[in-house]
């Protein structure tokens, strides 16, 4: 029996909003070494991200930062997408204690700009009090 798609069982908000995360994991990782496109382990990710709750959490701070979760993995450069990427970097790291190099390719960065993010994220979070 063939394993369902993660993606195929869900809401059409919620299938838009992974469709979007998972063309543009594709898009990067297309940018970055210019081969094929493999959506099986972005279906993984956001797989795992939803089965430890962690997903929610990303949707949150997304709402609550006022940007789109397309913006979130698009190579788009501007403070406060970039400061909510970090902080959504630095949540993942934390809270299932992924690799740089995994989330990296989630997010469609190298790792060396991932340990950047959460180092930037973490020193906001010690501005705020938080």
């Amino acid at each position: 029996m063939r394993k369902a798609d993660p993606i195929e069982d869900t809401s059409p908000r919620i299938y838009n909003e992974q469709l979007a995360i998972q063309k543009g994991a594709q898009a990067e990782r297309r940018f970055a070494d210019n081969s094929t496109m493999r959506t099986v382990d972005v279906n993984l990710y956001l797989e795992r991200l939803s089965q430890t709750g962690v997903l929610e959490i990303m949707r949150a701070e997304v709402a609550r930062r006022g940007v789109l979760m397309t913006e979130i993995f698009s190579r788009d450069q501007t403070a406060h997408i970039a400061s909510a990427r970090a902080e959504l970097m630095l949540i993942v790291r934390e809270r299932l204690g992924w690799s740089y190099p995994a989330i990296g390719k989630l997010f469609g960065r190298d790792h060396t700009t991932v340990i950047i993010a959460c180092r930037k994220a973490e020193a906001e979070r010690k501005v705020r009090g938080k």
